[in-house]
């Protein structure tokens, strides 16, 4: 699934607005139809489980749902066969906002009446009425639901005046239209029928296997049975489509079309001109034909990407629809990353959400490596950077998780969608590979895939992929939260060393570029608590600590803040930003000082590199949130003097463009006059909280929005964690007492902001030495 909409990039600029919105009606309050009384079981039995309990195995799926993408509802019947491991006289399944009209079950030659014994957040017990022995049990189940929830379970829009059906499971919605074990641990055949108006188009996974008009006029329309898969990859899109034949794709011949909205059937032509290339790019380097019986890739007026459902990939209408560059350019970045899916996430599926990266970032770099090897980036060496810098940012957060954290909860996988799982996974797996070689890193990669081809897997499936040290520092990336910090020093005594350390105990892969104006080298080591580098011939007169840009950050501890570097001219694009974010770092930890940190801004500032400048920025980012707004004058001035508007169009003039514009005031600054818009139904929310982004604005956005706290918490509603993280990076003590009063206590997102704000307080104790290092 491509990186959800709430989360912030800073390669915005490849993003184009969708072309279309969503409309959905109320939901009816469906009549409850009585099922069977709850029979006596323990106590013990009715305590809602956080995870659906052991004992109880899916073996196969008959689902059929009647649906109209023009009614706010549809009605569902579901035969599930399920395998009972030990004696008992109840099973859990998950169901959410769904009305069980009739359960029963099938032991024996004769169905039985299956009773609710107890509900909780998603899930509900069933009762067979006896204890039954081992063996395989039959349920089944008729409900009915609604099409509320956009871009969740079952979800309906509008394009112009035709309604269009969509599923979107992943990760907790399949309960929203199927009872059934919603957990990616469970891979089951699924045989799927849907009964549509006469005239839709019904589409799911696999093929159609068979149709017939019914008595009442509609159609039945019978799909061939899946190959095993998670609930979360169970996908359906009824509406009035037209089909676009778009050939074949892969070693197999899998047959391609696109999903086209109603008059839009010549505005579709990127999918067959460039997904071909994808696929045989995605083949060659993993050596495995794309695992998929067809594959149709479906228009959606508004999504917040794509999702990766085998056979029926969704996409936001932006995505597929035009035929301009930026169109073309956003097709092979998203299609790439979701034919990755194929194999990472549906072929071999997490085994729980705590390695949803096992997906994610997988998707995240082998796609963004294709579309680089196909000669499709119009700038991968900024793409790595910025995807890093987004990595680097989100692992600073206070609490932020490791790339594989602990959930407990099915619920909680929601927020996973993030930063983390998708660009410091990715940051992740690039480095290994920068170290041990491509053909050593996709030869792990074929193995594994190989071993569970099917299944499941966990990250300790993949570590056993590699050789000892590869799995090593890949356990210690994976596992450890927060951005590792490797200390180095430059030694020239009887033999040149680089001297390292890692903070933190784990061992992490450090590379270093270094030489002098004959000759440049590189060397690579496996560093945990201390270790050193032996360098070839005499004392290097430079050294790139971070060859490559790998994922840590370089703390230099005998040398200026941005270390012994070369001639910046000579760095990666990908290295003079990373040199840039290292000082930022380090002066966020206290490490590097005003003076210094300055120092280094002019250096990277004066080079005509917009790199270089990035990397400066990079540094500015840092120091800006303690800037007090009496120093912030001269902070501007200070840096208007060094950073100007790049006046082309390439990817990195827009980027440079907007970094400096986040140090700077907008033009029109008005935040009272937006949040009393939104406060009476108007615009968005972001035409206030957007001044809560630049330094330059966040004290006036503050003295809008405080007098206003409680009626802005009531019109947030489901927005409060956007806004939460938003308001978190205010950096005053008395706003923090006002948002601790205001915010529920207990939301994850609002402690997370206070504790932002905490720290960005205590550094502010610093302001002072940024305020005598301007003069």
């Amino acid at each position: 699934m491509t990186l959800r909409s709430g989360v912030t990039s800073r390669y915005a600029w490849l993003v184009v607005a969708a072309c279309s919105t969503s409309v959905s009606d109320p939901v009816p309050v469906p009549v409850p139809v009585p099922v069977p009384d709850a029979v006596p079981v323990p106590v013990s039995a009715l305590t809602p489980p956080v995870r659906l309990p052991a004992g109880a195995t899916p073996l196969a799926y008959d689902l059929r749902l009647e649906v109209d993408p023009a009614a706010p509802h549809f009605t569902g019947h579901v035969a599930i066969r399920i395998r009972l491991d030990s004696p008992t006289d109840h099973v859990w399944l998950d169901a959410d906002e769904l009305d069980i009209t009739h359960a029963s079950f099938r032991a024996g030659p004769h169905p039985e009446p299956l009773a609710t014994l107890a509900t909780g957040d998603g899930v509900r017990a069933f009762g067979f009425g006896r204890t039954l022995p081992p063996g395989e049990v039959t349920l089944e189940l008729d409900y009915t639901g609604g099409t509320a929830h956009d871009e969740q379970g079952l979800f309906r829009q509008r394009a112009g005046s035709r309604w269009y059906l969509f599923s979107q499971a992943e990760s907790v919605y399949a309960r929203r239209f199927v009872p059934c074990f919603d957990e990616p641990g469970f891979k089951t055949p699924w045989r799927i029928t849907l009964d549509v108006p006469a005239h839709d188009i019904a589409l799911s996974n696999m093929p159609q296997a068979s149709e017939h008009a019914l008595a009442d006029g509609r159609r039945e329309v019978a799909f061939a049975e899946t190959p095993r898969q998670p609930s979360y990859l169970v996908a359906v899109a009824v509406g009035p489509f037209e089909l676009v034949e778009a050939g074949t794709v892969g070693r197999a011949h899998v047959p391609l079309r696109v999903a086209a909205l109603a008059g839009q059937r010549g505005r579709v032509p990127v999918a067959a001109a460039r997904l071909p290339a994808i696929v045989d790019a995605a083949e060659t380097l993993l050596d495995e034909p794309l695992p998929l019986a067809k594959l149709d890739l479906v228009v959606v007026p508004h999504l917040f990407g794509a999702m990766e459902n085998p056979g029926l990939i969704t996409f936001d209408a932006r995505i597929l629809v035009g035929d301009s560059a930026q169109t073309a350019r956003e097709f092979d970045r998203v299609a790439a990353h979701e034919l990755v899916h194929q194999w990472f996430g549906d072929l071999v599926t997490p085994g729980w959400w705590d390695d949803l990266w096992l997906a994610e970032a997988f998707a995240t770099w082998l796609g963004e490596r294709i579309v680089i090897q196909l000669g499709r980036s119009p700038d991968p060496a900024l793409r790595r950077a910025l995807s890093r810098q987004d990595a680097l940012a989100a692992d600073d957060d206070p609490g932020a998780p490791a790339l594989r954290p602990k959930i407990e909860h099915a619920a909680d996988a929601e927020d996973e969608f993030s930063a983390i799982a998708y660009d410091k996974g990715a940051a992740v797996l690039e480095t290994i590979a920068a170290w041990q070689g491509d053909v050593t890193m996709f030869a792990a990669l074929r193995g594994y895939l190989r071993a569970h081809r099917g299944g499941t897997a966990t990250a300790r499936d993949l570590y056993a992929a590699f050789d000892a040290e590869p799995a090593r520092a890949l356990a210690g990336l994976v596992e450890h939260p927060g951005v590792p910090v490797v200390e180095l020093a430059l030694r020239c005594d009887a033999k040149p060393v680089l001297a390292a350390r890692v903070r933190g105990g784990f061992a992490v892969p450090v590379c270093a570029r270094y030489g002098d104006a004959s000759a440049t080298h590189r060397t690579c080591a496996l560093v945990a608590d201390r270790g050193e580098l032996v360098l070839d011939g005499g004392c290097p007169t430079w050294v790139v600590g971070n060859d490559r840009a790998a994922y840590y950050d370089v703390a230099w501890q005998t040398q200026p803040p941005l270390g012994p570097v070369p001639p910046l001219a000579q760095l990666a694009p990908g290295e003079v930003i990373a040199a840039g974010e290292d000082v930022a770092a380090g002066f966020e930890r206290g490490e590097v000082n005003a003076a210094d940190a300055l120092t280094a801004i002019d250096r990277l500032a004066r080079e005509p590199s917009p790199y270089a400048q990035l990397g400066g920025l990079a540094i500015a980012r840092a120091i800006d949130p303690i800037v007090d707004d009496a120093t912030r004058p001269r902070w501007s001035a200070w840096l208007a003097r060094r950073f100007a508007y790049p006046p082309g169009d390439k990817p990195v003039d827009h980027v440079l463009r907007d970094a400096i514009a986040e140090l700077f005031a907008p033009a029109k600054v008005d935040p009272d006059g937006a949040l009393a818009s939104w406060l009476g139904g108007h615009g968005s929310m972001w035409d206030w909280l957007d001044y809560f982004d630049r330094g330059a604005t966040r004290s006036r956005a503050w003295h809008a929005v405080h007098g206003h706290l409680a009626q802005i918490v009531k019109r947030l509603g489901g927005e409060l964690p956007t806004a939460a993280d938003e308001l978190g990076k205010l950096c005053d003590a008395g706003a923090r007492a006002e948002l601790a009063v205001a915010l529920p206590a207990k939301d994850k997102h609002v402690v997370r902001a206070l504790a932002a704000i905490d720290r960005c307080v205590a550094r502010r104790a610093r302001s002072g030495e940024v305020a005598a290092a301007l003069r």
